[in-house]
């Protein structure tokens, strides 16, 4: 019997847990403090998937504040032992699905290379059945300063019809 997944908002003290998944999940790791103030401050827009206790997956987002209705994907990250089973699509879209929070849009950076965040934004735009466009660069690799880094290149879904 496959164990139940649930996907909930998260709580300020599962920030420390988010912390240690994005750690284990290799995504760019923030400090500890920048989870728990994302889990108590952004909780309306960021989704954890949880079996039993164990948090096994997250997408952190913020509203755009010029843009309410625009969901931003920030960051996310599923546990190795339960890749592939989709979990990254089903947090994005029970964000986008919640009645009390309307999503007309969502933006994430990605950068070229990411072929699999590539692959899964457009399969929300599928899922959504609505256009999506991967064209410019919201941050350039100058942007970076020292660090070398790709560009962001921003990837937008929408309008979403609710």
């Amino acid at each position: 019997m496959e164990e139940e997944i649930t996907i909930r908002h998260p709580k300020a003290s599962d920030g420390a847990a988010v912390w240690a998944l994005a750690k284990q999940a290799g995504v760019d790791e923030n400090s500890v403090y920048c989870y728990l103030l994302l889990c108590n401050q952004f909780a309306a827009s960021t989704a954890l998937a949880v079996v039993g206790e164990r948090i096994v997956g997250f997408s952190v987002g913020f509203r755009v504040p010029d843009e309410p209705e625009t969901l931003f994907v920030w960051q996310v990250g599923v546990a190795a032992d339960y890749k592939g089973r989709g979990l990254a699509r089903k947090m994005i879209l029970w964000l986008c699905r919640r009645p009390e929070n309307p999503v007309r849009m969502i933006d994430a950076t990605v950068t070229p290379s990411n072929t699999a965040s590539q692959a899964l934004f457009r399969s929300i735009a599928r899922d959504l059945d609505a256009p999506w466009e991967y064209h410019e660069d919201m941050f350039t690799g100058a942007d970076f300063g020292a660090v070398a880094h790709e560009p962001e290149r921003l990837f937008r879904i929408g309008p979403i019809k609710n």
